[in-house]
């Protein structure tokens, strides 16, 4: 049974660790509030909204772990292979659960918030947030735009996204990076019936809608996607894919940006 308490006590050890990450935002906030000398009504209803939602995810916390405790006895009878099995099954749909994900968004506010917030900057369509971007507490907002051509915008768009979020996080002054992504560029070589230049147009085209749709931060590029927007474009009969002929893998920070297409 070591191997399934040891799966156990991850699960456990997870669960600590959110709940014990959010105790220190609430006394964080707290001590700005303190230091502040004084409470204005926003400081005051962000405090008091932080109190109430630690109260109640601590509540689902005790619940998780119940759970857990009741998984170890309901497995204890099992043969070692079934008991490991259930454990990392029912394990991962804890960590994975509704309440463990509302705590964690409640650490530093939702990144969904970050995201939204992000999108209200002129110029800005896609983000995407990374937690503990550059040490642990910290944020970074990865923004880009949906323009077909160039997605990445300028340092201007970038800074004006910073200035804005800023405010609005939940505990003012903490480390806020917003950032564009890094382009990774694909060159494609493809053999093209019929090789005329309104059928070039219209495979660019797709295969420029086709990287925005597929193309995000850490996504895989499958060269049958890349081949299925070929066939979609008007006036293709036909073609063959020369290049690229195996998955591309886009890593965090960037996004996908079609490069020099090769007409054969």
């Amino acid at each position: 049974m070591s191997d399934v308490n040891e799966l156990l006590k991850k699960v456990s050890a997870k669960l600590e660790e959110v709940s014990g990450t959010f105790s220190q935002k609430a006394e964080d906030a707290l001590k700005e509030a303190k230091n502040s000398g004084q409470l204005s009504a926003q400081t005051k209803e962000a405090v008091d909204k932080i109190a109430t939602e630690f109260n109640a995810l601590n509540e689902a916390n005790k619940v998780l772990k119940a759970s857990v405790g009741e998984l170890e006895q309901h497995v204890a009878q099992m043969p070692l292979a079934n008991a490991k099995k259930t454990i990392e099954t029912v394990g991962q749909t804890v960590i994975s659960s509704e309440a463990l994900k509302a705590f964690a968004a409640s650490v530093e506010g939702g990144d969904g918030d970050y995201e939204v917030w992000a999108k209200e900057v002129a110029g800005v369509t896609r983000a995407w947030t990374y937690r503990h971007w550059s040490g642990r507490g910290t944020v970074g907002v990865m923004v880009a735009n949906s323009d077909l051509i160039n997605p990445i915008p300028d340092a201007a768009t970038v800074s004006a996204v910073k200035t804005y979020i800023e405010p609005l996080a939940p505990v003012a002054g903490a480390d806020i990076y917003v950032f564009a992504p890094t382009p990774h560029t694909v060159n494609f070589q493809i053999r093209l019936n019929p090789n005329t230049a309104a059928v070039r147009y219209a495979v660019e085209a797709e295969l420029r809608s086709m990287m925005l749709r597929d193309g995000g931060p850490e996504s895989v590029l499958k060269p049958s996607r890349i081949s299925e927007a070929i066939s979609i474009a008007t006036g293709e009969y036909s073609h063959t894919l020369v290049s690229p002929t195996t998955d591309i893998t886009i890593g965090k920070g960037e996004i996908g940006v079609v490069g020099t297409i090769s007409w054969t």
